[in-house]
């Protein structure tokens, strides 16, 4: 044993002397690829930035030269050389070869990662995880390649010469999708990129044990080479086949055996639906490339032509169609998602025959979906098809979705660049970078891996950031892998103190789930006709506008923030000398516009000098990263009221607005006459904690879109809002928040959520302006909105149980409105819808003429 030894080190020795320049070159070469990807330059330029893409590369390929370089110092396919008379086993040999490389090339890396990782300030045993970890499957991949080439070649020269080859012919190979018609799946399933990595490198690494068993233990060369061929041909075909036959069927029915940690009935109760009434989609035409960046924006863009391949385009052909999916879920146990992994589309019609399938575009990320989140697909529908199933009244879309169940494990990190650990991902750490106004998270995780990670601002849901796909491999599969996460939070100025929530999502279950509809794009054609030539959007908005007589502004509140102020025109008796008309201040509530009062303000400048402030961040005003505490949102009312020269006024809030009107009668006294909360005289710290308990997010049905015909005109609009039974919106309000291009509101979620997650209780003891509050009581038989299914009864008693949570919230809010501000007059307006304004605007007119009586003019 001992004699065995000494001949691996004679032999390692021995090679170092060799090849001592070339192992120079490469430790250099190291030290420079790890330097580049791992240290912290402030260096920007296209230089850098190629040779930050480029030195991976140049290191591994002389990693390569290195492999082969060892191998023909004695070359085993050689019959003359002088390593052949050797009292050396043949066995030794080919394990001191790798042994040198480990020596060489391994342990180099290991220790220059190590000392690096202790620079960045990691701790001692996160750099050494960190550093002995396998970055990606090439390099398990590229390794037995190199060992395989090097047995077989004679000489240096040669193995370069076969490289080369290998490289040309993975080229040629990558073109034989192009040549076929695919089946369906092909290849389409998410998080599963492990499979056919592990699977060459089983095939490669048993090509190697081979051509070394044939060329050191029975000197067959030709068998050595052969082996090398058949595999090429083998993995040739594999490629081909994934292309033309099923392969994602029996590959999950294997998984979905494996992992089952959820209850059946768990499972059945999920349902999908579409978010969408029509489909967005547009002609495919000649230009094969579209401009949007994100799954958003290209929904925006209807088609996101971007995340087609222009393989995909060419086959649809310029009249095929390009459209878009988003697909909601509910019934999922708390903050659980669901992860795509599959998706086929099928279009059937009356007859039989009458069906065709195909797969979403390539280039999306995958879809990962709950019941705040939506998944988006796009498809591409060629123009041959679209011809045959476009006027067949019987057409239907069916989505096939697989799915994988995530629940999740949540942490806080606080953003002081400190590294921590955090069961279950690892060691993380986050920092602020306040030139790029986004919260920068990173976290290592060495062996088994969590299926996915997400990142988001505390109280900001909608501010996630998946860290990569899901991962779906085997655990006994990533003992020697590890994974970096690192997320960009944006808008990280939204919140003061902002905290991270960084979410490590476990797989629990698979199982597949349906999405059918009607007609080609959602709907019959009548209702969602195919896309046309010409500029649907623009011919929408040409049939409406504002109507309402108003003054538009705008008024700078702050640095580079600037409000839309609208100002209606008197339209009442006008005051006596010495008289002056009282100032009313509307405020619309989350989300909405100064255009909400559109309809009731005439009304009110018959008496008052009417005026309504869009908040920040919504509508036309700015739209700033910072400023969405109360007392800031509450200072920019005083701004306008200072630039306007307006000393006091009653104010008159709807929803969150009610919040500023508290701040303001705490705050700012001397400039208010009076309050008037619509609906809106409520702590919304407890509302949210009510919520929380008795939500319906989780069960409930998206709202149904508007079909395009019910966007024709403002009168149209009025049967959507009878439609999903609400008292609808003026004109201007549904033009200032509504993107007719997309079919979604304009709101960033975002910026609602920082103004909720930072309001504080309101001080109502500290208000002495004379006040009155409104309440909207909600009917019980409208529980049950009219696009939820009857005969669903999960949303019902959910929906019971919501209301009856609701109800005793309001009741236990107006008790303590009243205690709080016994002078303050409170009005209860049964069946009152959340848009009292609207939906009673003379109760609400009454009220606020009553209020202003006594407030001297």
């Amino acid at each position: 044993m001992k004699n065995r030894f000494n001949t691996l080190i004679a032999i390692c020795k021995k090679d170092f002397i060799g090849l001592a320049p070339l192992v120079l070159l490469v430790i250099g070469l190291i030290i420079m690829e790890t330097l580049i990807t791992k240290v912290e330059m402030d260096l920007q330029g296209q230089i850098w930035g190629l040779l930050k893409m480029s030195a991976p590369y140049v290191s591994s390929g002389a990693i390569g030269l290195l492999i082969i370089a060892a191998f023909q110092l004695d070359p085993p396919s050689s019959l003359d050389h002088d390593w052949l008379i050797r009292p050396i086993r043949k066995r030794d040999m080919f394990v001191a070869k790798v042994l040198f490389l480990l020596l060489a090339t391994g342990l180099p890396l290991v220790l220059i990662r190590f000392g690096i990782n202790i620079l960045n300030g990691y701790s001692f045993t996160e750099s050494v995880l960190e550093a002995s970890t396998f970055k990606t499957p090439i390099a398990m991949i590229a390794i037995p390649v190199f060992i395989a080439i090097g047995i077989i070649s004679k000489t240096v020269l040669q193995a370069l010469g076969v490289v080369v080859g290998l490289l040309l012919f993975s080229a040629m190979s990558s073109i034989i999708p192009a040549l076929f018609v695919p089946h369906p799946d092909k290849f389409n399933f998410n998080g599963f990129e492990w499979l056919p990595a592990w699977l060459v490198f089983i095939a490669v690494s048993v090509c190697m044990w081979l051509v070394a068993w044939f060329q050191y233990h029975r000197r067959d060369a030709f068998m050595a080479r052969a082996c090398v061929g058949i595999t090429l041909l083998l993995g040739t075909f594999t490629l081909f086949a994934s292309f033309q036959f099923p392969l994602w069927p029996p590959i999950y029915s294997i998984l979905s055996s494996l992992v089952d940690e959820v209850e059946e009935d768990v499972i059945t109760a999920i349902t999908l639906d579409s978010v969408y009434g029509c489909y967005p989609a547009v002609k495919v035409g000649n230009d094969l490339y579209g401009d949007a960046e994100t799954p958003q924006e290209g929904v925006k863009g209807l088609a996101g032509l971007n995340y087609f391949t222009a393989w995909e385009l060419e086959t649809a052909g310029p009249n095929g169609i390009a459209f878009s999916t988003r697909v909601q879920a509910r019934n999922l146990p708390e903050d659980w998602r669901l992860s795509t992994i599959n998706a086929t589309a099928t279009y059937s019609a009356s007859e039989q025959s009458s069906r065709f399938s195909f797969a979403p575009a390539r280039g999306a990320v995958p879809a990962i979906v709950n019941a705040r989140s939506d998944g988006t697909h796009f498809w591409a529908l060629p123009e041959r098809e679209v011809k045959r199933f476009v006027d067949d009244p019987a057409t239907k879309l069916t989505i096939d979705l697989d799915v994988a169940l995530l629940a999740p494990i949540k942490h806080i990190l606080e953003p002081n660049g400190q590294r921590r650990y955090l069961p279950g991902i690892g060691y993380c750490s986050a920092e602020l970078d306040a030139i790029q106004n986004e919260l920068q998270v990173e976290c290592f995780k060495r062996g088994f891996r969590p299926t996915l990670v997400s990142a988001e601002i505390e109280g900001i849901p909608s501010s996630r950031v998946d860290a990569a796909k899901p991962n779906f491999s085997p655990k006994f599969l990533q003992f020697f892998g590890g994974a970096h996460y690192r997320m960009n939070i944006a808008s990280a100025s939204l919140l003061q103190n902002p905290k991270i929530v960084i979410s490590v999502f476990e797989l629990k279950a698979f199982t597949s789930k349906k999405l059918s509809t009607t007609g080609l794009l959602g709907a019959s054609a009548e209702m969602c006709p195919p896309p046309s030539d010409d500029r649907q959007s623009e011919s929408l908005l040409a049939s409406w506008s504002d109507r309402s007589q108003h003054q538009a502004s705008f008024i700078n509140v702050d640095r580079n923030v600037r409000l839309e102020v609208l100002e209606w025109t008197f339209d009442g008796v006008e005051e006596q000398a010495g008289e002056e008309r009282a100032t009313l201040f509307l405020l619309a509530g989350g989300g909405a516009t100064a255009h909400s009062f559109d309809d009731i303000a005439p009304r009110l400048a018959k008496h008052f000098r009417v005026i309504a402030v869009t908040r920040r961040g919504f509508g036309a005003s700015s739209k700033p990263n910072t400023g969405y505490d109360m007392p800031r949102l509450s200072e920019d009312i005083i701004q306008v009221m200072n630039s306007l020269e307006i000393e006091n006024a009653i104010f008159v809030g709807h929803s969150l607005a009610g919040d500023e009107l508290s701040a303001l009668g705490a705050d700012f006294p001397g400039r208010v006459a009076g309050l008037v909360y619509l609906d809106a005289a409520y702590n919304r710290e407890s509302l949210m904690a009510v919520n929380d308990g008795a939500s319906l997010s989780g069960v409930e049905p998206p709202v149904p879109r508007p079909f395009p015909e019910e966007l024709q005109s403002y009168k149209a609009v009025q049967g959507y809002f009878n439609r999903i039974g609400s008292v609808g919106s003026s004109e201007g309000a549904f033009m200032s928040s509504y993107d007719f291009v997309s079919g979604t509101r304009t709101t960033d979620q975002r910026i609602g959520q920082a103004i909720i997650t930072q309001l504080e209780a309101p001080r109502y003891e500290r208000i002495t302006a004379p006040a009155v509050a409104i309440y909207a009581l909600e009917n019980a038989a409208h529980i049950m909105r009219p696009w939820y299914d009857p005969d669903d009864q999960l949303l019902r008693q959910q929906a019971e149980e919501a209301y009856r949570q609701r109800t005793k919230f309001q009741a236990e809010q107006i008790s303590y409105f009243r205690n709080n501000m016994p002078k303050a007059e409170v009005i209860e307006i049964q069946g009152g819808d959340h848009a009292i304004y609207t939906s009673h605007p003379d109760e609400v007119v009454a009220a606020i003429l009553n209020l202003a009586a006594p407030v001297p003019y």
